[in-house]
């Protein structure tokens, strides 16, 4: 039953709870929204899988999270009304970590592979343009 929940440990519990917000509860009621915006960053995890995914199994594994995340969101609203969230970490005495699920989960975790993957790969042409873009030094005659 919702509100429903059983100590795993002294800060972790598993507790029924729905909510029709995105993370931190923000967006509540707007699961309209929420499903649309899904549906485009599935789309979009499609498209850049279609046009990068190959160079990388950092990459692979990271839109495979940020899909897997947002499709089980994605089918909790729709068959659901809600997004059951049910891991409930408390930080310290009296303070809970909003409630979570795996997809939350995955698409932070994906997210963050992502944007690592995204870094790391921006470094290279970064430093190759800084590169071909510098000037030789000289002294005042003109010469290296």
């Amino acid at each position: 039953d919702r509100g429903d929940a059983v100590s795993v440990t002294s800060f972790f519990r598993i507790t029924h709870v729905t909510n029709t917000g995105s993370a931190f509860g923000l967006l509540q009621g707007q699961s309209g929204f929420l499903m649309l915006a899904s549906v485009i960053g599935v789309l979009a995890v499609i498209f850049y899988y279609r046009a990068n995914g190959r160079e990388s199994l950092l990459l692979r594994v990271a839109l495979g999270l940020v899909m897997g995340g947002a499709l089980g969101n994605f089918a909790d609203r729709l068959f659901r009304g809600a997004v059951v969230d049910f891991i409930d970490v408390q930080i310290w005495s009296g303070f809970h970590w909003p409630s979570f699920n795996i997809a939350d989960s995955s698409l932070l975790i994906g997210l963050t592979m992502l944007a690592f993957y995204v870094m790391r790969q921006r470094e290279p042409r970064v430093r190759e343009a800084i590169e071909q873009s510098s000037m030789p030094v000289t002294d005042g005659d003109g010469k290296a």
